[in-house]
Parts: structure tokens; sequence; C-alpha cells
């Protein structure tokens, strides 16, 4: 696919990797085809090309020097970036949109990067997947879901109602997941419910 890039060179996307949870999301709860998720994901990936990297780029260089060093957590590198007025010279651009699927609550990230900014024809390569809190456990009191079960088993049983019985709640609070995007590009906000 060509597209233009921010300093006007015709510039190539590689290809999209889309997580495929994602696609099976967004077609099985909402009906939205393949063909039309994918053309979302790709005018995203345009607009995006249109800002300026929010993660790392020419203002916001990796720091470098003999006494940085990478950081890792959980098998990642993280490398430092310093935010600069004056644009700076760097080999590679990264973009970060996190965000929710249109008129869905399905969240989605979104990784954009352009390696080698000098080549004559920039060449992107874009990763999509399902937004994720981390490893985020609930722990649920095994007690009561013995108690709600038995109780509607009892009342089937006996040919009864079960819209009385007091359903489980499912404890501690509610994560929100934030939205981000790049400077200029707006936010991929959740459905909100009428």
């Amino acid at each position: 696919m060509k597209l233009k890039a921010t300093d006007g060179k015709v510039a190539q996307l590689a290809g999209l990797s889309v997580d495929e949870m994602l696609l099976s999301l967004v077609e099985d709860c909402y009906g939205i085809g393949f063909a039309d998720a994918m053309s979302y994901f790709y005018q995203l990936v345009l607009q995006t090309i249109e800002t300026n990297p929010n993660i790392i780029g020419p203002l916001k260089p990796p720091v470098s020097g003999p006494d940085i060093k990478k950081y890792s957590h959980n098998g990642k590198i993280f490398i430092p970036t310093k935010k600069v007025d004056v644009p700076q010279d760097v080999d590679y651009s990264v973009w970060v949109v996190r965000g929710f699927y249109p008129s869905t609550a399905i969240p989605f990230k979104m990784v954009l990067s352009q390696i080698d900014r000098n080549w004559p024809t920039p060449i992107f390569t874009c990763k999509i997947s399902m937004g994720t809190f981390g490893k985020a456990w609930v722990n649920v009191d095994a007690h009561p879901i013995r108690e709600y079960v038995e109780e509607v088993a009892e009342k089937t049983l006996l040919d009864e109602s079960v819209e009385d019985i007091k359903k489980p709640k499912k404890p501690g609070k509610k994560r929100v997941y934030k939205c981000m995007s790049p400077k200029g590009l707006a936010l991929q906000k959740k459905k909100v419910k009428k």
C-alpha cells in the first residue's frame, strides 16, 4: 500500500497485523465485516501518520549516552525518551493509539512504526491488538456463587420463578481503559450508552 508520509515522501505500508480476536468480536458482537473493520484501521493509520509520533520520534528521541540504560520489565525493553523543542534526527518513529472501535465497547491498541526515516521510500509497519489492562485477576468468593447455583437449581426443579433470586456481584472496582493518541488525532472513545 502506498501512502504519503508527514515529510511529503511517498511511503509504503508493509502490512497490518491485526489480532484475530479483535476482528472476531467486532464481527460477532456488532455485525461489522472484515472489509469495514480493515478500512477503519487503514484510515486510522493514514490519520496517525499525519501527526507527530507520540512515543519515539523527532520531538521525542530516545535518550542516549554512556550512563543511560534500557529498562526491562517482564521481558519487554523500554528505551527512555526525552521531549525536545528542536526536531532531532532519529532512526525510527513510533506512534501508539489506544481507544475503542467506533460505536462499540471493544478496546484496541495500535502501534505504528517507521523504520529508518532516511530511506528513499519510508516503510511503516502496524500492529493492532486487543486493548488489555495487563494481568488483572478478579478474586471471587465461591460461597455466594455456590448458594446462587443451588437456589436456582432448587427453584427450577420446583418450577418456581428465579427472577427474585439475588445474584452475586462482581467484586472490586472497575478498571478504566485510558484512551491515547498522538497530538492532532482525535481520541477513539468508547460508545456512550443512551
